[in-house]
């Protein structure tokens, strides 16, 4: 088998995302809630759910959230010093499922493409004998009300398998072709073996990566390998890339 063949029958075997583990990469977006006060109907992009409120909803009479202002520029002179974004009015509990969520009045947010958002993450599961780490590109886009309560789209960008003295990955590279497929079997305690963290390829975009399903290292032989206390040390939202 070719390397890209061994890297699409991994993938052929790899966990699909539950809905608790998509329910969970949706949180690592910002939210809003979407309101049409005319009409009393909201759009949430936290639990996506597209409703319309009673008269007497305090969301209806919040303020409209504005985008802040960049607080730097970026141009070829280097970065210049702007002025700090005015405060943003307060935030409301989505009505929901109660998260704290900036309202924003759907007739002045225009075409919403200053608010498409990328975020990445990898994902483990403890699944059929191996530890699963399966690392994805994630974005939301609001263009449109059918997109205002959509859950992301992804894309798989690397795969991990860990096994007792056997480790596997494939990875992609940037126009999205499976490309590199790496297998090591570790045959005593002495030598020690590495893999490439996800998203090297791009990592000067300067973006980390949020992990999800912790819980599942712990039913697995590796519970007791320190990567908890790794991710703990590691700066929130910005672990290595």
């Amino acid at each position: 088998m070719t390397a890209r063949e061994k890297c699409m029958e991994l993938e052929r075997k790899a966990p699909r995302l539950t809905e608790q583990e998509f329910a969970e990469m949706n949180a690592i977006f910002p939210s809003y809630i979407f309101r049409r006060r005319k009409t009393r109907e909201v759009w949430t992009t936290c639990c996506g759910v597209h409703g319309v409120l009673p008269e007497t909803s305090e969301i209806l009479d919040a303020m409209h959230t504005p985008e802040p202002k960049r607080e730097r520029i970026l141009c070829h002179c280097g970065v210049w010093g702007a002025p700090p974004p005015k405060p943003a009015p307060k935030p409301m509990a989505c009505p929901f499922c109660g998260k704290i969520s900036p309202v924003k009045e759907l007739g002045r947010t225009g075409n919403r493409k200053n608010l498409s958002a990328y975020r990445r993450a990898v994902v483990f599961r403890w699944y059929r004998g191996a530890l699963w780490a399966t690392a994805y590109n994630a974005a939301k886009h609001y263009g449109c009300e059918g997109m205002l309560t959509a859950k992301p789209i992804y894309d798989v960008r690397a795969i991990y398998r860990f096994t007792p003295g056997k480790a596997v990955s494939a990875s992609k590279i940037w126009s999205g072709e499976w490309c590199s497929f790496y297998e090591v079997k570790e045959t005593s305690l002495k030598p020690k073996f590495t893999f490439d963290e996800p998203y090297t390829y791009n990592s000067e975009e300067g973006m980390g990566y949020s992990v999800i399903g912790m819980d599942e290292v712990d039913k697995s032989p590796f519970r007791y390998c320190g990567m908890g206390e790794f991710f703990k040390k590691s700066i929130p939202g910005r672990l290595r890339c």
